[in-house]
């Protein structure tokens, strides 16, 4: 019987030494390369198309688009949203010539909560499947975070359906073409066929003027 060294060689066969490395992790900023291909697709004629991140000099072709099927957007409201959520912007791009065939835009306005739209796709593409496939990626970016969204109420059910979105609070949207000059007699008499809408008082501006500086 051999005797140990020290106390700490005791029992030495049933101890298991462990050597713990701890190394400190960095996590690397994910760069979002924007054209890559994240999905693709083959219209009836042939013609492949891919899905990719929308980028800043899409912009113009994107608003071409949108207002292919009647409705209108600023540039700058485009580029400034862009800017808060770049990777919320999804374009399809048609391989034939390059040209922007669909397109939707998911924003997180907060953690929580994204508010969709733009999503249009050009007339001779529609009920191609263009429209499902940016819609696809654009949920996976939405994830199982809520989301808000303008619709006509004929796409009440589609959205409601095919995109299992269920609607919270309907609210809404009327739109007025400029006829002839704007005068406040003239605003006045479209206003009293609405309800809820007042114009507003110059005693109330301050008031009014106040509340808009609180909510920038």
């Amino acid at each position: 019987m051999t005797t140990p060294n020290n106390e700490n060689d005791t029992n030495n066969s049933n101890i298991d030494k462990v050597v713990v490395k701890i190394e400190q992790k960095t996590e690397s900023v994910k760069k979002v390369d924007a054209n890559a291909i994240l999905s693709t697709g083959t219209l009836p004629d042939g013609t492949k198309y891919h899905v990719r991140l929308m980028r800043l000099d899409d912009v113009d072709e994107v608003l071409q688009v949108w207002k292919s099927i009647g409705l209108y957007e600023g540039t700058n409201t485009i580029q400034s949203f862009h800017a808060i959520d770049p990777e919320g912007f999804y374009v399809a791009v048609s391989e034939k010539d390059g040209s922007i065939i669909g397109e939707v835009g998911a924003v997180f306005i907060e953690p929580t909560t994204a508010f969709i739209g733009l999503y249009a796709v050009r007339p001779d593409c529609q009920k191609m499947g263009v429209g499902y496939a940016v819609w696809k990626q654009m949920m996976k970016h939405v994830g199982e975070a809520n989301v808000g969204l303008y619709a006509l109420d004929t796409q009440y059910d589609m959205y409601r359906n095919k995109a299992k979105l269920e609607i919270e609070d309907p609210v809404k949207i009327v739109e007025f073409k400029k006829i002839g000059e704007t005068s406040p007699e003239t605003l006045a008499n479209l206003t009293q066929s609405i309800n809820n809408v007042e114009l507003v008082q110059a005693l109330f501006l301050d008031v009014v003027l106040e509340f808009l500086l609180i909510q920038v």
